[in-house]
């Protein structure tokens, strides 16, 4: 781990980006095509997130999504196969009645 912590995070929509404001004041930001759980959530599922490891990641539990602070900073995206993500979105749609 980098040491590196989060204090805020929201999501960029017209960017279709995420970003992330570091402890030490920087602003990062990373696109949501790099983690295909974020960008197939409802909105309502990318708000709901807590912070992990003191603040070294983010964790969306609807999602089951974990994003440490060291790959968005070293421009990592998402290693997630095809058929897992299948499979959450396939409980997903089941949850939201699609």
């Amino acid at each position: 781990m980098t040491g590196e912590e989060f204090r805020q995070f929201w999501h960029a929509k017209p960017f279709r980006r995420f970003v992330v404001r570091l402890a030490d004041g920087r602003t990062i930001s990373a696109p949501l095509a790099w983690f295909p759980r974020l960008r197939r959530a409802t909105p309502a599922e990318r708000r709901r997130w807590r912070p992990i490891a003191r603040g070294e990641g983010i964790h969306w539990p609807d999602l089951d999504e974990d994003i440490s602070v060291e790959d968005i900073l070293s421009g990592h995206p998402s290693g997630e196969r095809q058929r897992s993500l299948k499979r959450l979105l396939d409980e997903l749609t089941g949850k939201r009645g699609n």
